[in-house]
């Protein structure tokens, strides 16, 4: 008998890894329907993109709710990751001090709301694990110290300050994309520090309003001098500029807000019915604050004090303290948010789908809309929680999902408000880890 065991271990242990391989994605993601609102953010500033400096005291706040309202024993682990996302070639405890291995403890129910659900939440670094070097992280979460049972997947950046990042936006020199592109060029200061072969040793990404779908990878410097690296590549360094989001404010259930037409109220869940909106992409520009993307999770209903919160985000990326948040988190109603996109007739060969942080930067069958030919409209419904929730729609072709395409529906327009991340990877000669050496945030309407 224990020689049979152990030969169906050897046989079915292969085929567990590579389901694990295949299921595994190294990413934002969501792997189970009962998990909702998963979100990662400095508990001083939502809206910031989820990175910290290496040995500063600010934390990150993970948070997720279990649509299940039970207690489920979560654990997760911390992975460091190279400039692809890839696991680095370092042991766990090279990098990190304290368990490799932690339970999620801290949790709350769901108070006063109509649907039911567990809130849990997470300080990284803690008393029980922190990270020793900078690079990309992979949080993941999973039940029963199961790894195989993988519940979220969730990347952040920790940085240093070991090089500076100077840059300035440039129009466009192709007249044909002048007008609906923004081209950024940098330069990267490294002083006293000795970098042999910057093609090898150094990396840049750039994020467009945090998002990994679309950012420009590996780039190299043209060429070095006097301690610095130039990025200067004409028509490289080079995005769509897209519009100012859509968005719409489900902070206030008791009564309609601008874009919302209608809420309707049932025992367990609220109806949202959002104002029919049109494809806009020939459309004027009109300048307007939006939140790039992202969403703000509050409940105004019963936290009246911060009325003017989403207006002070925009402005200062700043929300309230992190006993506040939490309440927040615990008390916010889910809703079903219908949407509906005037369409006179259906895109060819195309499928239309809600897009945005809310999707977490990524096509998912859930936020697609259908085409109605009594409304000559798509429409379809996101089930989110109370909060301020930026959005597009995206065009995809049928016959290959990975064409996506915003012009189309949004249009682009050079004068949107967009910022841009820039992340530098240093791998100096010998080393086995892709330093994150410099980051820096620009806008390419507001300068500093």
């Amino acid at each position: 008998m224990n020689k049979l065991f152990c030969l169906f271990g050897i046989l079915i242990f292969p085929l567990l890894m590579q389901a694990q391989e295949e299921e595994f994605r190294s990413e934002n993601f969501v792997y189970k329907e009962n998990i909702k609102s998963a979100l990662i953010h400095r508990p001083d500033s939502v809206l910031a993109d989820p990175i910290v400096f290496l040995n500063s005291p600010v934390q990150l706040r993970f948070s997720f709710d279990d649509m299940d309202a039970d207690v489920k024993d979560y654990y997760y682990t911390l992975t460091l990751c190279d400039a692809d996302w890839k696991p680095s070639e370092l042991d766990e405890l090279d990098y990190l001090d304290g368990f490799t291995e932690n339970d999620l403890e801290d949790y709350q129910f769901s108070f006063n709301t109509l649907t039911e659900y567990t809130h849990f939440f997470l300080d990284l670094p803690n008393e029980d694990v922190r990270w020793t070097k900078s690079g990309n992280y992979l949080l993941r979460v999973y039940e029963n110290e199961d790894e195989l049972s993988l519940a979220i997947t969730q990347r952040f950046v920790v940085a240093e300050r070991t090089m500076q990042v100077e840059g300035n936006f440039v129009r466009p020199g192709n007249p044909a994309i002048s007008s609906t592109h923004q081209e950024f060029d940098f330069v990267v200061r490294h002083p006293n520090l000795r970098i042999v072969n910057a093609q090898d040793e150094i990396s840049v990404t750039i994020l467009q309003n945090n998002r990994w779908d679309n950012a420009l990878t590996n780039l190299k410097p043209r060429f070095a001098r006097n301690e610095q690296l130039v990025y200067d590549y004409q028509g490289k360094i080079i995005f769509p500029a897209g519009k100012e989001f859509r968005h719409v404010d489900l902070r206030n259930l008791e009564s309609r807000t601008g874009r919302v037409r209608e809420i309707e109220e049932y025992e367990d869940h609220y109806d949202a019915y959002i104002k029919e909106e049109k494809p806009r992409p020939y459309l004027p520009y009109t300048s307007g604050f939006d939140i790039n993307g992202k969403f703000v999770i509050e409940n105004l209903d019963v936290f009246t004090p911060f009325n003017q919160t989403i207006d002070a985000a925009v402005e200062k990326g700043v929300i309230f303290t992190k006993e506040g948040r939490t309440e927040h988190d615990r008390q916010g109603n889910y809703v079903n948010a219908y949407f509906s996109l005037r369409a006179p007739i259906p895109y060819d060969g195309k499928k239309v789908y809600l897009f945005g942080a809310l999707t977490a930067w990524q096509i998912q069958p859930q936020y697609q809309l259908e085409y109605n030919d009594a409304n000559n409209a798509y429409e379809g419904a996101a089930y989110l929680k109370q909060g301020y929730y930026d959005y597009l729609y995206a065009l995809v072709d049928e016959d290959d999902p990975k064409k996506i395409d915003f012009s189309l529906i949004e249009g682009d327009w050079h004068e949107t408000e967009n910022n841009y991340t820039v992340l530098v990877y240093w791998r100096a000669f010998g080393q086995r880890y892709d330093r994150v050496a410099a980051v820096k945030v620009f806008n390419s309407v507001r300068t500093e």
